[in-house]
């Protein structure tokens, strides 16, 4: 992935980030998501993918009816589908909830301005709804989208994840997460990858990279991979446009000269005191430089 990252290769670095979860989950790349479920072999997967239906991962098998997902798995036993039940109400769910890429500060983006951007994650687990989940707030001007993007996001206090299923895996293993901003068209990362290992519930991430050198429009993807399970990642298209700098104001001219401060101010009491040093200091330096020369001359 490090050889990947120092190319700019966006499918090599996709390609590496599949691997890890493979790995940690014991499947090959031809390895469906369900197969992390205990008990779930290749037959019932011959099951999942009919005409009628194309169940490939865990939470859809979630989303069905407890009818038909128990008749899907009816080769299980009751003590079997438990296992498997329990398995996959851990499963997590990830969701992309908000991406935005901006300028702080200005209203238009300019080539190799510095961008800000800003996505919001959601971690739910396959047996929690998100049908009543509060969706994030939107925000409406400017302004607050530049005091969104300058907020500070502290981290150091969430919860650590708990240890996936990872029956294969010889260690403890605690889901970390990448996030990813790419440009599917040049196959480039645009920003390099943020590793996420505190992902619990909603959770804002920022990344800020420099804007393209030339004017146009970028259609760019964020990526959000688990090195951990497979047929979780999520993805969301965002848009940049970059403008040309003559779309901005003109910036205000600036007023070099220093104003002196009022005479009847704190200030100004002590400006006039040190002119009135300076003054006498100068007057002595001058006293002292006429005593030298005269003393020099009679020498």
């Amino acid at each position: 992935m490090q050889i990947a990252l120092s190319h700019g290769w966006l499918a090599t670095c996709m390609f590496c980030m599949d691997i890890s979860q493979m790995l940690v989950q014991g499947t090959s790349a031809q390895g469906a998501p369900l197969l992390q479920l205990p008990h779930v072999n290749q037959e019932i997967l011959k099951h999942c993918k009919t005409k009628k239906r194309n169940i490939r991962t865990v939470t859809e098998l979630m989303e069905m009816s407890e009818d038909d997902r128990r008749s899907l798995v009816r080769t299980l036993s009751d003590e079997e589908y438990a296992d498997m039940m329990l398995v996959a109400k851990e499963h997590p769910r990830l969701e992309v909830t908000r991406a935005i890429l901006k300028v702080i500060g200005d209203d238009a983006c300019t080539p190799g301005a510095i961008i800000t951007f800003l996505v919001r994650l959601r971690l739910t687990k396959c047996s929690q709804s998100t049908e009543h989940m509060e969706a994030p707030q939107q925000p409406g001007s400017a302004e607050e989208v530049d005091k969104l993007l300058s907020m500070d996001y502290e981290t150091s206090g969430n919860p650590r994840p708990p240890p996936a299923h990872t029956p294969y895996f010889p260690l403890n293993k605690r889901p970390a997460w990448w996030v990813v901003l790419g440009d599917l068209r040049s196959n480039g990362i645009v920003a390099s990858p943020i590793t996420i290992t505190d992902l619990v519930g909603d959770r804002e991430v920022k990344i800020q990279f420099q804007a393209p050198a030339r004017v146009g429009h970028y259609p760019f993807t964020v990526f959000v991979k688990s090195d951990t399970y497979l047929g979780c990642d999520a993805r969301m298209d965002v848009r940049l446009q970059v403008h040309e700098p003559s779309v901005l104001p003109e910036e205000p001219e600036v007023d070099d000269e220093i104003s002196e401060p009022e005479e009847d101010s704190l200030a100004g009491q002590m400006a006039a005191m040190r002119r009135q040093q300076v003054a006498g200091g100068d007057a002595a330096g001058s006293g002292a430089g006429a005593a030298d020369d005269s003393d020099s001359d009679s020498d």
